[in-house]
């Protein structure tokens, strides 16, 4: 196994959160993730967030053909009309630990459209995300300012921008999206000897996009109050 010669101060810092944010005061859950020499991981918040939510929401209705579509729905509507959407169709997560809530829908009326309800989608993950940060600040007494993301569904410009708006946090996109192959691949590298340290592999990373959030404190206030009257009617305990 390759010899980690150095590891750089935002590393340690990042590590440094991460372990003191999984403990379980807030609702976090420790989780082991890998270990490299001395450097060991955990970080598994367990949110329980069903990722096919747009094929239940979506594609099962005809709302739309793919889920690359959302993006354009999203942007249709100009908020999502007092629409929730709590995706907790095997129950609750971190930082809940519901087992017996079910999946809700709140705030339709007769205006309701297809684009709320697909916008409620996405904007379901981002309210999600933002319970469990704010869990981790809590039990690391750190405050997140940028949030790094990955996955198909960071691929999504408007659930990105409504994730930074509604943390309140700079969030990063990398240029490949698909970054638990590549992180695989990186430790393989690692063990073989084909890179020498971590430092090596952080210059191969190449940024994509960021986004700056721009949203009211008055409006994050209202959205983040309804999610949480959302949660509550999904909620057994």
């Amino acid at each position: 196994m390759a010899r980690t010669r150095s590891i750089s101060k935002f590393d340690n810092s990042l590590i440094e959160f991460l372990i003191k944010a999984m403990s379980d005061k807030y609702g976090n859950a420790k989780s082991y993730a890998y270990r490299y020499n001395n450097l060991k991981v955990s970080m598994d918040p367990r949110a329980i967030s069903d990722p096919h939510i747009f094929v239940i929401v979506g594609i099962s209705e005809a709302v739309f053909s793919s889920a690359d579509e959302s993006e354009k729905l999203s942007l249709k509507a100009k908020d999502n009309g007092g629409v929730y959407i709590v995706p907790a169709f095997t129950g609750l997560g971190a930082p809940y630990w519901d087992a017996d809530a079910r999946g809700t829908v709140t705030g339709l009326t007769r205006g309701t459209t297809a684009e709320h309800i697909v916008r409620a989608g996405l904007e379901s993950i981002a309210y999600q995300v933002c319970d469990l940060v704010c869990a981790m600040q809590k039990d690391a007494g750190i405050n997140v300012t940028r949030l790094a993301v990955d996955g198909g569904a960071s691929k999504n410009n408007f659930l990105l921008q409504f994730q930074a708006d509604i943390l309140g946090c700079v969030t990063a996109r990398p240029e490949t999206v698909e970054t638990t192959a590549l992180g695989a691949a990186y430790l393989a590298g690692l063990c073989s000897g084909y890179w020498k340290s971590l430092e090596e592999i952080k210059n191969n990373v190449r940024a994509g996009k960021v986004f700056t959030p721009c949203m009211t404190e008055d409006m994050r206030k209202k959205l983040l109050d309804g999610w949480e009257k959302a949660v509550k009617k999904a909620r057994t305990v």
